[in-house]
């Protein structure tokens, strides 16, 4: 049997890629858009691309929130994905000063000389092990943590190094977009959800 894996699905955010990724490595996925099922499944997706306060007022007008934070705080395992991981943090300066989950210490920041980071970039995991994996990145804001102790890995937009991805318990989050960086993508995915160690990737 397939392991159901639910998507939760932002207004104007193209999921289809994280949908045939999935379909690909032999998962079901189940896009959600009643919050009352999150709780049916043992693994969940939150894509999303646009705006941090459009997000956050997505999440709380459908009470979704509510619901993520029970989710996640039940020990499921939970991939959070570009502007997904993002609004896991505390809060963000974008379009002004808004409130985050606050799943993870930290804040969402600007970044202050270079508008957006756009294409493939070189990923190195905190402890320095990975060299040469490139993944995909489109975003202008990234999160700067209060918890160092969590991220996972850091890359670089021109000389400027930021946290690329955050590890806390049953939580995994990605600035850059595994399902569309290529089969290094593809086996980050499929290594998260069925219990391996994603750090030695």
């Amino acid at each position: 049997m397939k392991k159901k894996i639910a998507i939760i699905k932002f207004p104007n955010s193209n999921i289809q890629s994280v949908i045939s990724a999935l379909d690909y490595l032999g998962f079901q996925p189940e896009v959600i858009q009643d919050r009352k099922k999150i709780k049916n499944y043992g693994n969940l997706v939150i894509p999303g691309v646009g705006a941090f306060n459009a997000g956050m007022n997505f999440l709380k007008e459908k009470h979704f929130d509510e619901e993520i934070l029970q989710f996640v705080n039940s020990g499921k395992n939970t991939l959070v994905i570009c502007l997904g991981m993002q609004i896991f943090l505390e809060n963000s300066e974008e379009f002004g000063m808004t409130k985050g989950l606050s799943l993870i210490k930290g804040e969402v920041k600007k970044f202050s000389q270079i508008k957006t980071n756009l294409g493939w970039r070189q990923v190195y995991l905190s402890d320095n092990k990975l060299k040469k994996n490139f993944f995909y990145f489109v975003h202008s804001y990234y999160c700067n943590l209060s918890e160092k102790n969590i991220i996972h890995s850091y890359s670089f937009n021109n000389k400027f190094k930021f946290c690329s991805s955050y590890l806390k318990n049953n939580i995994f989050g990605c600035q850059f977009h595994p399902e569309k960086s290529g089969s290094t993508g593809l086996r980050l995915i499929k290594s998260f959800f069925n219990g391996k160690n994603i750090k030695t990737l």
